[in-house]
Formats: C-alpha cells, structure tokens, sequence
C-alpha cells in the first residue's frame, strides 16, 4: 500500500544523488511511498517497477543497487526474504496515527548481513552523510533516540576526466545485456561533453553508463521523417492525379464533338 510522504527543497541539492541518473532518483522518492513505518520493503524490483515507474523504461534492479552503493538504502537478506530498508527513514520521515505506532512486518536489518542484489557483502557506501536523507522531511517523534546505523564513510574525491577512460570487456557486456550498441560514438560525446562542462565525478564508469543509460548523444532517437507521415500515401496522390487527367480528357473529347456536330448542322 502506497502511503503520503513528504520531501524537502534540499533534496534537489543532493550531489552525490546527482550523480545518479533522473529516474533512479524518482525511484528513491517512490521508495519512500512504499516503504513501512520501519522504512522497509521487499525487495522485488519487478513489483516496484510496475508501482513506481511502470510508464518508463529503466533496469529496476541496477537502480536499486545504485542507491544501495552510495548508501541511500540497504539490501539484505533476513529469513531468506530479500528487503529493503531506507537509511535514517524514521529520523527524517514524520509519520502519524496508526503508522507511527505500528511495527513492521519484515525482518531487521542484522549488522554484518549480506546485501545487495547478488548477495554480496556491502563493502564501500559511498555518499555525503545524509543530505539526501534529511531531505525526507521533518524529524518526528521516531526521531527522538539516537540512530545507532553506522555511519556512511566520507565519500571518494572527485576527479576530472581520466585520460585513459575507455570501453572495457565489462562494460561492453553491460552494454550488450541492455541493448545499448555503439559505445564509441557514446564515448566520444560524453568526452567532449564532460571536457567543455568541466565534469567532475567520484566514478567516472558509473557517470558514463549513466550517460549511455540517458542517452546523451542522442543515438537512440528517430529522426523527424522517420516519424512524421504525409497525410495522405504518394501512392493515392498519384492515383487521383492520374482519375483528374482522364475526367479532363474524356470532357475536352466530349466538348471537341458536340462542336464539330454542331457546325456539320
């Protein structure tokens, strides 16, 4: 069940989320809708994406896992049910009534539990220390105890264009899973791109499949003749110009004999 929850103007400013492409940021947001009073839910990326973007093409599961990454969610494990929990949900979402009394139905999130979508362990949470999170409003009476989650590690420095940023065998399999072809020329705009915007980014690959995901260099768009269609096919023009000359034709023989008729009159 889809609940109200609110969102604050700093969420926008948020640059380590910036980082992550626009739909996997709406995606964050619809999280926050389907997530319990605990910030939990199951982690079923096919059943989020139906509820939260079932209008837009994106891989579900590699948003989610780009959220878990820089350490806006986590993915576990509990009870052999996959779940997911929203870091510092309680602190920073203001819940009311029945909702704020409640617990949750989904198991707890165990310290040194395996996450993430393959079952691997968490290893690096990159982000800032809650901008994101403090963006989900208010604090609320769950907010009063102190949040004993570890706290998220500074994030990786960010650099300019690497030089030697280039297609690898992973990427290029990245790349065949999803249908996204051409990466040279991908790569060759997003360079150009990045070096006259001055980009600066803590994971120069992620930045890039993102900009392949978006499609920054607007390969995959159709061109305008390719969509627009005359209003009637060629075919049926020629043909009514072909009907118009005959209709003449057959008037001007008509009028040429009634003439001659007459003067033999």
């Amino acid at each position: 069940m889809s609940r109200i929850r609110t969102i604050k103007p700093e969420f926008f400013l948020d640059d380590e989320l910036a980082e992550l492409t626009p739909l996997t940021r709406l995606l964050f947001i619809g999280l926050w809708t389907l997530a319990d009073c605990e910030g939990r839910l199951e982690d079923r990326p096919k059943r989020i994406r139906a509820q939260l973007h079932p209008f837009d093409d994106g891989d579900t599961d590699a948003m989610l896992q780009a959220l878990h990454d820089r350490g806006f969610i986590y993915r576990y494990t509990a009870n052999s049910l996959r779940c997911i929990e929203i870091r510092s949900f309680k602190k920073h979402q203001r819940l009311s009534g029945k909702e704020a009394e409640g617990q949750s139905a989904l198991p707890p999130r165990e310290s040194g539990e395996k996450s993430g979508s393959t079952g691997e362990a968490m290893g690096k949470q990159r982000g800032s220390d809650g901008e994101a999170a403090i963006a989900q409003e208010g604090k609320g009476k769950e907010g009063n105890g102190a949040d004993t989650r570890p706290a998220r590690p500074a994030p990786a420095p960010r650099t300019p264009l690497p030089a030697d940023l280039a297609i690898t065998p992973e990427l290029q399999a990245w790349a065949n899973e999803h249908g996204y072809g051409d990466l040279a020329a991908h790569l060759e705009h997003f360079r150009d791109k990045a070096t006259a915007h001055g980009y600066q980014y803590a994971d120069w690959m992620a930045a890039f499949r993102n900009a392949v995901r978006d499609d920054w260099a607007g390969l995959r768009k159709k061109p305008a003749s390719a969509t627009t269609q005359p209003d009637f096919p060629v075919s049926r023009l020629s043909q009514a110009g072909e009907q118009q000359r005959r209709n003449l034709e057959a008037w001007l023989q008509q009028d040429t004999t009634e003439v001659v008729a007459h003067e033999l009159h």
